[in-house]
């Protein structure tokens, strides 16, 4: 029995696992935008992946990115660290200004009325540079105690913590300002998902004892929530109102902790023999997972709402479907384009010696 673990060999499970995210979250985007533009719910079909996979997905992103970090010993790790920040930095700046790119062009501005937020990606970063500056400096047995102290966080008022923040910020710029995504829910799956990476590239000796162990912890875990956790409901207009409901009680983030260590465990699994297996396009949704989350805002609000607009009206005058089947293929197509750009623009734009290595994004 043998375990591919060596830093340089890409692990394709792992992007398998990223690509089905990012699918998922560009899905669940395009039902929202489809919704709030054209007042069309979503169809029990999208309502019912999205009661099972909302909980985790957005959890499991920052949990893969960080299982990362783990791939390196501390020594090297230091030298790539001042790197790695200026990378999260870029794209925390670059996000700050997201809905001036997404909302305006198309008309689609946030009920609140506010244009500055702090969105997933740039919470995303922080839990990222948080967890790769502790890598650094923090042993392993360290890393267990913060992950073990941040379960506090669920015992203290943060939504009062919350507030003093957005009016802090606001009154600092002088504009409304949302703090959409909390860090406090995600630094946990940051933590878990570098413990994981350290277990599989480090931990070698462990492997046959504790990969089941872990597993089956995960798995209580996450059947402890299914079973005491409150009633999770994903509405029919606002897909993303309860997207955090679960991750603001303690069980039900345990239970997603659960949930992320069984999906990535046993992603793994296959590769203890050997069998790095892969799915072509989800493996490059997952490896090019950025440059998608980046882009699908950009491209479904400005080409694609509009397209069906002029559809609804002038061509097929009717409501626009929002539906599991048509929503999956716009995302089929978003990843097209997407696709098209990075084998025959971006090449033009950058240089190769000043594209990013794959292998090293977030």
């Amino acid at each position: 029995m043998s375990t591919s673990t060596q830093p340089n060999i890409r692990i394709h499970a792992l992007d398998l696992l990223r690509g089905l995210c990012i699918f998922m979250m560009c899905e669940q985007y395009f039902t929202y935008a489809i919704a709030t533009y054209f007042g069309v719910p979503l169809d029990p079909y999208l309502r019912g992946q999205w009661q099972v996979c909302t909980p985790v997905v957005t959890q499991m992103f920052v949990a893969l990115a960080a299982f990362n970090l783990g791939a390196k010993e501390r020594s090297i790790f230091a030298e790539t660290l001042p790197q790695k920040l200026f990378v999260y930095a870029t794209v925390f700046c670059v996000f700050a200004f997201e809905l001036f790119f997404v909302a305006i062009p198309h008309r689609f501005v946030p009920s609140e009325g506010h244009l500055f937020e702090f969105n997933a990606l740039m919470c995303w970063m922080t839990c990222l540079a948080v967890v790769a500056i502790a890598y650094r400096f923090l042993s392993t047995k360290i890393l267990v105690g913060v992950f073990a102290l941040q379960c506090v966080f669920w015992a203290l008022p943060m939504q009062h913590l919350d507030d003093k923040v957005e009016s802090g910020v606001s009154n600092l710029i002088g504009l409304p300002f949302k703090l959409d995504v909390r860090p406090h829910l995600f630094i946990g799956s940051a933590l878990l998902g570098l413990l994981l990476g350290i277990f599989y590239h480090r931990g070698h000796a462990l492997h046959q004892r504790w990969w089941p162990t872990l597993m089956g912890l995960g798995a209580f875990a996450y059947m402890m929530w299914l079973v005491f956790g409150a009633p999770f409901y994903v509405g029919a207009m606002q897909p993303y109102k309860t997207e955090f409901d679960v991750a603001k009680s303690f069980i039900g983030m345990l239970g997603t902790w659960g949930l992320e260590t069984v999906l990535i465990l046993g992603a793994l699994w296959p590769l203890r023999f050997g069998k790095n297996y892969r799915v072509p396009l989800l493996c490059w949704a997952g490896a090019s997972s950025l440059l998608i989350y980046t882009a699908h805002k950009l491209i479904f609000g400005s080409i694609f709402l509009p397209f069906l607009e002029l559809i609804a009206i002038h061509i097929a005058p009717g409501p626009v479907s929002n539906t599991l089947v048509h929503i999956v293929f716009y995302v089929l197509l978003v990843l097209g384009i997407v696709y098209m750009l990075q084998q025959f623009f971006i090449p033009l734009l950058l240089p190769r010696s000043a594209r990013p290595a794959r292998d090293e994004q977030p």
